[in-house]
């Protein structure tokens, strides 16, 4: 009757383990599949962040961008004028007509 109870012990310890394995390994596999998703998310979250402060810099940038090429525009529309006051001048002083009323004598 002794090795019977060795016997029926050793039997429950591998069905009762056995048992409760069966139970946890659905739990293991959630769980593991949950960590795995949760790191997924933190990459896309962490993507997402990069993503909005690269658009926040480029958007700085372009409006940068924009008042500098204005300031272009406002100096190249100033020397676009003064050239042609200095043309209008040229044009004046190379005027051989002494009768010519553009002439300029200096």
């Amino acid at each position: 009757m002794y090795i019977t109870e060795i016997i029926i012990g050793l039997i429950s310890m591998i069905v009762g383990g056995g048992g409760i394995w069966l139970f946890t390994i659905k739990s293991t596999r959630e769980k593991a599949r949950a960590e795995a998703m949760k790191e997924v998310q933190d990459v896309y979250q962490e993507t997402i962040t990069d993503l909005r402060e690269d658009k926040r810099l480029l958007k700085e940038e372009k409006d940068s961008l924009i008042v500098e090429i204005n300031e272009m525009k406002q100096s190249i529309y100033s020397l676009k004028k003064d050239v042609e006051q200095l043309k209008m001048k040229n044009m004046r002083e190379k005027c051989l007509n002494f009768a010519c009323k553009e002439r300029i004598i200096e």
